[in-house]
């Protein structure tokens, strides 16, 4: 996938972000070529749903956060790149 496109969000089936459909949604970004790798298709869904993070980090007590599927993608990734894009 090229930097700066768009990301077609109607491989996004579910804005709840519930643990169990969140490698689903990944997979399906992969499988239908919106992400050339797993780490861009982990960036998608994590770009849109950082709203839906947010409101878990509000809603769920920190252990039941800790173990979202969405949140462990979350840490795995990150926020280093982000900090040095903004040097």
């Amino acid at each position: 996938m090229q930097s700066g496109s768009s990301c077609d969000i109607t491989y996004f089936m579910n804005t709840n972000l519930n643990s169990d459909s969140v490698h689903h949604e990944i997979n399906a970004l992969l499988l239908n070529g919106k992400a050339e790798t797993a780490f861009e298709a982990e960036s998608m869904f994590l770009d849109h749903h950082l709203i839906d993070l947010a409101r878990l980090a509000l809603e769920l007590d920190e252990e039941t956060f800790k173990q979202h599927e969405a949140v462990k993608i979350f840490f795995a990734h990150g926020s280093r790149p982000f900090e040095d894009s903004l040097e």
